[in-house]
């Protein structure tokens, strides 16, 4: 789709500057090519109570799905690509890639579009996953989050594929298991494919054995209130909380005993990876496309869980709850996630893809 790279104008695709974790990686390596002197812009879609804060121009369109049709979605988002005449335009999340590549088609710009979940269970109908295929053959490159997610698409979408992990920031606090409270904590996306029923579950048998936890969960999204009604329905309402997703919630989560994870699918989870470079223990499923198992060495710096056994969640937090040693253990090591994934190594990545043909 494009001929060369010879300028540093670039425009990101986000559906809004705030609340998950594609959103909150978008913005983070748009922080870094404004730092590296590219002239940035993003291009955000719809509005969102708590944005995270950049450098980088902002232009907002605010399409809805109600508002606007698909086709207008697209035209809108083309006339923006035109006028801020980019020389790369870069795009998280199915759909919104493939609006962005119709959006530049015939555009100068070279157009990267990236996965961020599992491409088996997004959107799972046919139709559309056969036109994602089709459009994801005209971009120009597609970054992947994990080889597994690299390797279900076509050879011929491979060969222009690659993988890059995503970073983490570098002003995340330090856990220290002194200074935290019997608190076990995830931060997420409240919808199905996170599981909380399943960790909810789990906690409920813990809880039984260490009476003085809570557990805390930071989100928001479509399941919120069925995962309050269970909470109620359980008679767990003065051990778990349900907390809005707040831009400190790192901070408060630094001072929780661990993080554990019960999702059925992921890509490669950025509350995981936060976990990690804070030094907490950590306990996720070991979910399909390879994120989990890609960052965790089962009991060396995290715990690897099947999908859907609360039993075995159950018994994860036991262990660490139960071993102080062995929760300082974890943590030690998790913490080299933090410099493996530091942002200036992934942004490397990142501006080679950008300058390079494959």
């Amino acid at each position: 789709m494009y001929t060369n790279v010879t300028n540093k104008k670039m425009a990101f695709v986000v559906g809004r500057l705030g609340g998950g974790g594609a959103e909150r990686v978008l913005m983070l390596l748009a922080d870094a090519f404004h730092e590296h002197s590219y002239d940035v812009t993003i291009v955000a879609y719809t509005e969102y109570q708590q944005e995270y804060s950049t450098n980088c121009k902002i232009v907002k369109l605010n399409p809805t799905d109600t508002a606007l049709s698909k086709f207008q979605q697209v035209a809108v988002l083309r006339k923006a690509l035109k006028e801020i005449d980019a020389d790369v335009v870069i795009s998280f999340e199915y759909p919104l890639n493939m609006k962005t590549i119709l959006a530049a088609f015939g555009l100068k710009s070279k157009v990267i579009v990236s996965e961020r979940n599992d491409p088996n269970e997004i959107n799972n109908r046919k139709k559309l996953k056969i036109a994602r295929d089709l459009l994801y053959r005209i971009c120009d490159t597609l970054v992947c989050q994990t080889y597994d997610a690299k390797e279900y698409f076509s050879k011929k979408i491979q060969k222009k594929s690659v993988v890059i992990a995503n970073p983490v920031k570098r002003d995340l606090p330090i856990w220290n298991l002194f200074d935290s409270n019997e608190y076990i904590v995830n931060f997420c996306r409240l919808e199905k494919q996170k599981n909380i029923p399943l960790l909810i579950d789990a906690f409920a048998g813990f809880v039984k054995e260490y009476p003085n936890y809570k557990l805390i969960i930071y989100g928001e999204g479509s399941e919120k209130s069925n995962i309050i009604e269970k909470i109620k329905s359980e008679n767990l309402q003065s051990v778990i909380e349900i907390r809005d997703f707040s831009l400190g919630v790192h901070e408060a989560a630094s001072k929780c005993r661990m993080f554990v994870s019960t999702s059925d699918y992921e890509g490669l989870s950025n509350s995981m990876l936060e976990a990690m470079a804070m030094g907490m223990p950590v306990i996720c499923t070991d979910c399909r496309i390879g994120g989990a198992k890609m960052m965790i060495k089962n009991n060396e710096n995290g715990i690897l869980v099947p999908c859907g056994n609360s039993l075995m969640v159950l018994n994860a937090m036991k262990s660490i709850a139960a071993d102080p040693a062995f929760a300082i253990k974890l943590g030690k090591e998790a913490l080299h996630v933090r410099e493996d994934l530091d942002l200036n190594n992934v942004f490397k990545k990142w501006e080679m893809i950008i300058h390079s043909k494959l």
